[in-house]
């Protein structure tokens, strides 16, 4: 089991790397499918999971001045009590409104993503 979840991170990793996806579109459905994960885990552990990232990346970009900070500070100081809000409206949520809204973000992501291929976006 311990080498299938080394596997499946390693996999789920890559793949969000490589498409700079993530949570949502990655490693909520390997959870889900593979591990069997309840889906309100799993959107926890998503979360986790690309917050760490987040944080890196974005501590990265504010130290190597590629961002501009009076701009991105405001974005992350916002972001705090709507991840609050989320969480309590996570919590308040059955699973399968739950689901439906996930599948709605992957939906709407799947369609920019499509458009920006196509449209010859980088």
């Amino acid at each position: 089991m311990t080498v299938t979840l080394l596997i499946l991170g390693l996999l789920g990793g890559f793949l969000s790397g490589l498409l700079g996806l993530g949570g949502a579109v990655v490693l909520i459905p390997l959870m889900l499918t593979v591990l069997r994960v309840p889906l309100k885990a799993a959107v926890g552990t998503s979360l986790g999971i690309v917050f760490i990232g987040a944080l890196t990346g974005s501590a990265g970009k504010l130290l190597s001045l590629q961002v501009n900070a009076a701009l991105a500070i405001p974005l992350i100081l916002g972001s705090v009590p709507a991840a609050q809000l989320g969480a309590k409206c996570s919590k308040a949520l059955k699973s399968e409104t739950l689901r439906c809204i996930l599948l709605a973000v992957v939906f709407v992501s799947l369609i920019k993503i499509g458009l920006d291929v196509f449209a010859g976006a980088e």
